[in-house]
């Protein structure tokens, strides 16, 4: 759960002539994070040092790797995760390495446009080619993925708005069958304030909401599940922050409910 709330909490960098790496200021060459699980025993609040993780950015080879550490002692877990950039800032190569390793490399071409038109994936020895059809005109993408000996196929067509923000994706099997559909909505800055997921039937399975501060970053979300008619309210996730002064984030505070459940402190080398 820790781990897709801080995803959750990274924004993604959009730059057309530099690099501005997960929505940082200020060009930091290291990024340190801290998890804190908080815990109540007898309404005792008890927080816990959890997993470190350590990102390193190179600008001038436009990449960045990432690092993660248990407790106590913060021994090296054995996954690290590197990331290659292009000029404009699209990424062009992921690796996922355990030691000296690689588990899964993955790299992307794109078009004039800066939109991605192609992404291979190479593991455990297989590898899989997701190819683009791309309707500039009226911003449909058409995504075809099968594997390499053809034994599997899936198919994806995406919508996309004015900003070339995904507004709606739906996936089909390799007969055509609709599997899922989701729909998001932006508002002007261009964060993602609404998510909605179909099933195969295109019945509504799931709804969350997110508002972000002036920051472009999280304040409070919600969900709701529907199984059965029924409508299931999930738990309200509400953030606070504190920030240095080149206006990068140094503490989140994260609550169910109104009830502090995480805290993660930020260390940043500039």
């Amino acid at each position: 759960m820790k781990k897709l709330l801080i995803i959750f909490y990274l924004i993604a960098y959009t730059s057309c002539t530099s690099l501005n790496f997960d929505g940082l200021y200020g060009h930091p060459k290291k990024v340190e994070s801290i998890d804190y699980e908080v815990i109540y025993k007898d309404t005792i609040e008890i927080i816990t040092k959890d997993n470190k993780s350590v990102t390193l950015y190179d600008y001038n080879l436009r990449s960045k790797k990432s690092f993660s550490f248990s407790p106590p002692n913060y021994s090296p877990l054995p996954l690290n995760y590197s990331y290659f950039y292009d000029k404009k800032g699209n990424i062009i190569k992921t690796i996922i390495s355990k030691k000296d390793s690689i588990i899964r490399e993955t790299t992307y071409k794109y078009n004039k446009y800066g939109l991605r038109t192609e992404n291979t994936t190479i593991k455990d020895g297989k590898k899989t080619t997701g190819k683009a059809i791309i309707d500039i005109k009226n911003r449909i993408e058409i995504l075809n993925k099968k594997s390499i000996d053809s034994t599997s196929k899936a198919c994806s067509i995406n919508k996309y708005d004015k900003k070339w923000n995904l507004i709606e994706s739906t996936m089909y099997d390799y007969k055509g069958n609709q599997k899922n559909r989701s729909e998001i909505e932006y508002d002007n800055y261009g964060n993602k304030i609404s998510y909605k997921y179909y099933n195969d039937k295109d019945v509504l399975l799931r709804h969350s909401k997110t508002v972000f501060n002036k920051n472009n970053d999280p304040i409070w979300a919600s969900s709701i599940r529907i199984k059965n008619s029924d409508t299931i309210k999930g738990k309200v996730t509400s953030f606070k922050y504190k920030y240095d002064k080149k206006n990068n984030i140094i503490e989140r505070r994260v609550f169910h409910d109104d009830v502090l459940v995480l805290i993660i402190e930020t260390k940043y080398e500039y």
